[in-house]
């Protein structure tokens, strides 16, 4: 991670949003868009496996899978005082660069001191809000026309 050399203004706006992490203060978070959080869901639904064979979540399944939780993480970082030095591949990357990204982010995280605990609390706190918006991308996308011209013979009215 890089200090910024002025910590950025978080816009009090709803897609920013602050997480209060014990220890480590605030962390502030930015709702990517809709295209990356599309390809993030992607790999989040292939990848991402917290339970085990009894469909119970452990410790052994989350620290094996805390490079997948950390892309996400990566993906709205948007913390006033640190930036990350890994660069996000973009929502047109292949899911194995995305997951390398995520590798990357895992390791900065780690360097700075963070335990698993805090990457686990961090994602739980931004997954929920990627996940509304997810919901909102997917219903349009579900809405075959929804952008589309009317057809000429329609009048606009019932």
């Amino acid at each position: 991670m890089i200090p910024r050399p002025a910590p950025l203004t978080i816009p009090a706006t709803p897609r920013y949003w602050t997480v209060d992490l014990d220890g480590k203060g605030q962390h502030h978070f930015k709702m990517p868009t809709y295209s990356t959080i599309e390809a993030l869901a992607e790999v989040l639904v292939d990848r991402l496996h917290l339970a085990g064979e009894d469909g119970k979540v452990n410790l052994h399944n989350v620290a094996r899978q805390a490079h997948v939780m950390a892309l996400l993480l990566g993906a709205c970082w948007h913390h006033r005082a640190l930036a990350l030095e890994a660069v996000a591949p973009g929502a047109d990357a292949s899911p194995d660069a995305w997951v390398a990204y995520g590798v990357a982010v895992e390791e900065e995280l780690v360097e700075r001191g963070y335990d698993l605990l805090e990457i686990t609390g961090l994602f739980n706190a931004v997954m929920p809000r990627v996940n509304e918006a997810l919901d909102f991308a997917r219903l349009v996308k579900g809405r075959e026309g929804f952008l589309a011209d009317p057809p000429a013979s329609s009048t606009g009215s019932p």
